[in-house]
Order: C-alpha cells, then structure tokens, then sequence
C-alpha cells in the first residue's frame, strides 16, 4: 500500500505486517492538528483495512504530548465559514466510523495530553497503552461514573454487515411514505372520494372531487358533542379501575382517579353554562354526580371492588341509554350509535377459513320524510317519522393472502322501533297522528375482497338481502318491501 500522499501523518513500516502512523513533526513541543492531518486522520483508516502488508497499525503522537487539538487558524477558520465547519463535521463522523470498521488491530501508544481528533482516534483504538512525560507512572483510571461514557464500542465486518442488511427494513418505510402520497394525489385527481375521520367531536366527512376544492359536511351539533363525551366518561371509569380490582395492596390508580375526578367535577360546576336544554342538563347531572360518588367511594375505602363496580354499572346503565337515544335525535341530525362483539372461532389455514361470528346493536338514524306547514294546505300533505333499533348477527369465513383477502357469510338484520308516527291534518283545525311501530327481519348473504396495494386497499362487497317476516305494504310503484333486494359497494382505505 502506498502512503506518499499522506503530509501531515508520518507513516513508516517498524517490521513485516507493522504499520506506524505518527501525528506531528519529532522534536515538536506538541502534536497540533491542522486541516490537512484532520483530513488525513479521517481517511487512514480506509487504507489500512485496506493494506494486505499490515497486520497491526501503531497510532502515536510526536513531541512531548500525544494530541494538543486543532491548530488556532483551522479553528478561526470553522467560525468564519459553514462551508469549512460542515466538513469538519464530515471528517469527524468519518474518523470515527472509519477506524471503528477497520478489520486490523490498531494500538494507541498515548502519552503526555491528549485532546481533540487525536484523543478520539486514541480512544477508539483496539488496544491503548499510556504514558506520562513526567514520570513512567501509568495515568490513574478513569472514575466509575465515567467509565460509560468513555467505553468504546467495537464491530466486527461481520457485524458491520449484518447491521446494512438489516438497515433496508426500517429504510423502505420511507418509501412506503412516499408512494402512499402519490397514490393519493393519483385516486384523488380522478375519482371522486368520501373520506371519513374520526374524531372527538363526531367525525368528520370529506368529498374529493377531482378537479374542484374538497368539501366536507357540516359537523355536528354542540349537543352531541357533550352528550358523546358525559358518555364516555363513565366508560373512562371502567380503563382506570379495571387493572386494580380486588387488589387493595397496589395503589398506583389513585393519582389518575384523581386527576380525573378533578375534570369531572369541573364539567359539573359549569354544566349549566352549557347549550343543552334544561330536562337533558338534568339527567347529564345525575351521571356525572354518580360518577364522581364512585370514585369518591374508591378513593375513600383504598381498593376497588368488582361488587362495587358491577353496582355501580347497573346503576348508570338506563341512565346512559337515555342520553344516548337523545344523541341520536339531535336537530335534524342523522347520527347513529352503536356496540357489539366479534368473537373469532377459528384461525384458519389454507384450505381451512378463519371463522368468527358477531352482534351488533344500534341506534338507525332518525328517518324523516315531509313537513307539515301551520295550516291546511300548506307544507306536505303528511309528515312520516322513524326511530328504529337494529340486532344484526353476522358468521363470517375467510382467507387472507398476500395481496388478497376474500370472505363470505350469512346474517340476520332485527328491526325494531319503538317511535314510529305519521302525521297529518285532520279537519281544518286539528292535526291527528298514527302510531305504527313496526317490526321487520331480514336474512342476508354477502361476498366481499379487498386487494392490498402498499399503503392503499380496495375493498367491495356484493350481497343478497330478503324480507322475512314484513306485514306492512305500499303502493309505491316498482317497490316491493317483501322482495329480496341486492346490494353492493365498493371502497378504498387509506393507510399512513
């Protein structure tokens, strides 16, 4: 290996396979780093690894002192130009991963100071051996709390490897990123899309039409807001005492009970300030001050008890169901509420499907049809409401490939409503209203797939749904509500 080019390091060879590499000029006071032996020290290494004439290179400093640090005019010089700091940088990073990747041994016979990019290459040498100017006493070691910050790190080429190779998995996310944004702008630019977000204030309803600005749909109004959110609160309850139940020895959830109780009884005191009507503020009230009881129950006794919890649940329950009816016939709003459960049967394995089954309880949105105006012959001639209630049951069987998911199943959809009325002028003077509240069963068979493409899946379903046990009939023509009618959609999910 030829060493010419090198100035400022001194390289000579003591004996077969022994490389000596000399930072500064013998007879020196101390050894200074200048630009170029900077430059130099970073690039070494790549030699030496290199070298097939060397087994084991020496690092030494020349003069009476192992490094002294940058010479004053390359550090004037750094505070006067980015240009020349950004490249200190770069030779820094360099030294160091240079000489940390070099297959061959390298020693450090330091003596005397030693600071700067000297101290550094020293340092990250497999092996050091100091001495002092003054006297041949070794330096005394380093002090325990230091030794973390001063140890070393060392990585074999296999190692080394091992870690690029790994580095390809984390680095694709990136990519991933930037192909998810151009599929994006491409489905956005020509096919017009609902994009629909959750959110703590109901969600929110977005329209891309390719071509035009985005339009999103009004939100909803302040009153579900509050009621969604008085709802959730006592379901909050059950995330903090749930890990502590029956388990008075651990009592790690008093801080976030207690915490939480502070909010709560901050949405007490200023709940009369809310815009919600007088005989709903009420009911509000009755939950949160059964709320804040628990907790006070909880935090008084020490332990949390599963009886207390159940009682408390119970209590809450019908109350809960009330605002949650409420939220669903807020203004004209069409807002739906629901729960369920999806439990898995099987896992599967090709040929075998995975198989689950699921419940499905909600609150439909208000149908309404007509308005009657202030007198006869005004407005529609009839005015139709419809609140309903729906049990749906599902039992699902599926396989899920690669870049393909495909599944099919069968279902039941129970209707039920409890609020059914039609209204309409019955003499000049009176208005007069029927009550019907229908039932309604529906059987169903559906197909659905979804195909997966990075960061975007399309999705459709095709299905068959039949009357069942309908007794209502219409005259509407070319309708038939005892007929099986079929349905389909299709869909596309975003994922970032």
């Amino acid at each position: 290996m030829d060493y010419s080019a090198y100035q400022d390091l001194k390289i000579r060879r003591l004996e077969p396979g022994i490389l000596e590499i000399v930072m500064g000029e013998e007879g020196g006071k101390l050894s200074v780093t200048t630009a170029r032996m900077h430059a130099e020290l970073a690039r070494i290494w790549l030699d030496v690894d290199l070298d097939p004439d060397t087994r084991v290179a020496i690092l030494r400093g020349a003069g009476k002192g192992f490094s002294a640090g940058g010479d004053l005019a390359m550090v004037e010089e750094m505070t006067r130009d980015f240009a020349v700091r950004a490249r200190v940088w770069r030779e820094a990073r360099d030294l160091v991963y240079n000489l940390i990747n070099c297959s061959k041994m390298v020693v450090s016979a330091m003596h005397g100071p030693a600071v700067g990019a000297g101290l550094v290459a020293g340092l990250l040498a497999d092996m050091g051996t100091t001495a002092s100017a003054q006297s041949p006493a070794a330096s005394p070691p380093l002090p325990s709390y230091m030794q973390p910050i001063a140890g070393r790190t060392t990585s074999s080429p296999a190692q080394t490897a091992t870690d690029n190779v790994l580095a390809l998995n984390p680095g694709m996310f990136a990519l991933y990123d930037s192909a998810a944004n151009i599929f994006q702008r491409n489905i956005l630019s020509k096919h017009p899309v609902i994009l629909g977000l959750f959110s703590g204030a109901g969600g929110r309803f977005i329209l891309y039409r390719p071509g035009q600005a985005p339009l999103e749909a009004p939100q909803v109004p302040i009153v579900y807001q509050l009621m969604k959110s008085v709802g959730h609160s006592t379901m909050a309850l059950s995330q903090v005492v749930g890990p502590y139940l029956d388990n008075p020895a651990d009592q790690s959830w008093r801080g976030s009970m207690l915490a939480y109780r502070s909010r709560m009884q901050s949405a007490l005191d200023g709940l009369d300030a809310t815009p919600m009507q007088p005989d709903w503020r009420d009911t509000v009230r009755t939950i949160l001050t059964n709320n804040l009881a628990f907790m006070d129950e909880c935090l008084n006794k020490g332990s949390i008890s599963f009886a207390a919890l159940e009682a408390f649940t119970k209590k809450q329950g019908p109350i809960l169901k009330k605002i949650i009816a409420w939220a669903a016939h807020i203004s004209d709003a069409a807002l739906g509420i629901g729960y369920g459960v999806r439990v898995g049967v099987l896992n599967g394995a090709f040929p075998v499907p995975a198989v689950s089954v699921s419940w499905m309880h909600r609150s439909v949105p208000r149908l309404r049809y007509g308005t009657l105006g202030p007198a006869l012959g005004t407005g529609d001639q009839f005015e139709f409401t419809m609140d309903l209630t729906s049990d749906s049951y599902r039992a699902v069987a599926g396989w899920k490939f690669v870049l393909v998911d495909v599944a099919a199943g069968i279902g039941i959809d129970r209707y039920k409503s409890s609020d059914t009325n039609i209204r309409f002028w019955d003499s000049p003077t009176t208005t007069r209203t029927v009550v019907i509240n229908p039932t309604n069963t529906r059987a169903l068979v559906f197909v659905n797939g979804g195909l997966s493409l990075a960061a975007v899946k399309l999705v459709g379903e095709l299905g068959l749904q039949a009357g069942k046990d309908q007794r209502y009939f219409t005259q509407f023509s070319g309708f038939d509500p005892k007929a099986a009618h079929v349905f389909g959609g299709i869909g596309v999910r975003f994922g970032f």
